[in-house]
């Protein structure tokens, strides 16, 4: 609907045509709010991994990319080396 108002907008500065969506609200949507850690909670979590082992620091670093970036765990799986370089 973005879009359409913007054309209509467009033609309508340029005097190609009447704006059709002048009259038209923009319909509010309630923003759902999802459930997050706290901040002590994230430091718990970060606190998990042992660190002396490759896997800790795997796991670590797993963690620092979905805490860092909001990313869902699939698409953390997902990423390549050429998606961070």
């Amino acid at each position: 609907m973005k879009m359409v108002k913007q054309r209509s907008a467009e033609s309508s500065n340029r005097r190609y045509a009447d704006n059709p969506t002048a009259g038209i609200k923009k319909q509010s949507v309630a923003q759902k709010e999802f459930p997050s850690f706290t901040h002590t909670q994230a430091l718990k979590l970060l606190k998990q991994p042992y660190l002396k082992t490759w896997d800790g620091i795997r796991d670590f670093a797993l963690l620092l990319v979905l805490a860092d970036t909001g990313c869902r765990i699939s698409e953390a799986l997902f990423l390549t080396l050429s998606d961070i370089i």
